[in-house]
């Protein structure tokens, strides 16, 4: 019974803290995105990362 509230007090914590995340601007409505198509993969990338996004494509092809 001793363990038993801070345990369940650390459950509730974690489950208010998800409830937060989307409102995190993580993606803003003016980033624009950029597509490379592969054979079996489709690699979704913001404007400016273009060397990044190939490089990823060919390793997830290789």
């Amino acid at each position: 019974m001793r363990y038993l509230f801070p345990a369940l007090l650390l459950l509730l914590a974690t489950r208010a803290a998800a409830q937060s995340l989307p409102i995190i601007p993580q993606n803003p409505p003016g980033l624009r995105w950029q597509e490379v198509r592969t054979p079996h993969f489709r690699v979704l990338y913001p404007a400016g990362l273009d060397t990044a996004a190939q490089r990823t494509a060919q390793r997830l092809e290789a």
